[in-house]
């Protein structure tokens, strides 16, 4: 009885830890993104006033022109995606140059709007997901373990 008690407390406290570090986690989302598009904008105000430098002196801007393009069409497209559309989108266009600088100078920080809500609630739930998968498999293991061990027993 008091075994029963124990591992439900230990597996109701697995939950809420995995809840929470998903929630944690996935809540930082609308905070990094911010700063990422932020670092994205100057990376195109850089790469259109480096172009049109290089236009007045050699006519060649092409590659500084077509990075601009690029990182615009990124942007644009996180910008128009609905709350949960946004991560996607960010995968799909990140920039792995700023996405490291981001995340070398990210400042964490929860957003108490709509959007910091929804992706605190969708990290929890991936939490509680991870836990359960990662709970049932080590409880496979451990079973399948026990019964080779009493197999081989006389």
């Amino acid at each position: 009885m008091i075994r029963n008690y124990l591992k439900q407390k230990a597996d109701n406290c697995g939950a809420s830890i995995g809840a929470l570090i998903g929630a944690g986690t996935l809540g930082q989302f609308p905070q990094f993104l911010a700063q990422y598009l932020q670092k994205v904008r100057g990376h195109i105000d850089e790469a259109r006033n480096s172009a049109n430098y290089l236009l007045k002196m050699s006519g060649v801007s092409e590659e500084l022109t077509q990075r601009a393009e690029d990182l615009q069409s990124g942007l644009d497209a996180i910008g128009s995606a609905g709350e949960l559309e946004k991560l996607l989108q960010f995968i799909r266009h990140v920039d792995f140059q700023i996405f490291g600088r981001t995340l070398e100078n990210f400042e964490p920080g929860v957003t108490f709007n709509s959007e910091g809500i929804l992706y605190c609630g969708v990290g929890a739930l991936a939490g509680l997901v991870g836990y359960e998968i990662t709970k049932g498999t080590l409880g496979t293991l451990y079973r399948r373990r026990k019964n080779k061990k009493l197999a081989k027993k006389p």
